[in-house]
């Protein structure tokens, strides 16, 4: 059963198209069949787009992190800093102003 199935499958496929409309509808198929496939493939390319889009986003998201981690020590420093700084001139105004008494 099987085997005529193929062969009537394969005998269909081997049979050539006669009439205008019969070939207007393969050249229809054909034209539909290359249009699916350049869709898929645009679609493959714009999503190995993507990838490389979004793998480039997360390198640069990356960056900007560590960038905010750096300039957040930083300002941490420069505020430690300005404190004992500020500390100390106070501590020198006290000492140099009760001195004068």
């Amino acid at each position: 059963m099987i085997f005529i199935v193929n062969l009537s499958v394969a005998q269909l496929n081997a049979r050539p198209v006669k009439s205008g409309v019969g070939r207007l509808r393969y050249m229809e198929e054909s034209d539909e069949l290359k249009l699916l496939t350049e869709i898929r493939d645009a679609q493959r390319e714009h999503l190995a787009e993507y990838r490389k889009v979004a793998q480039e986003s997360l390198a640069l998201q990356k960056q900007a992190v560590a960038r905010q981690e750096q300039i957040a020590k930083l300002y941490r420093r420069v505020v430690v800093t300005s404190g004992v700084v500020i500390l100390l001139v106070l501590i020198f105004l006290f000492y140099y102003l009760s001195s004068f008494r």
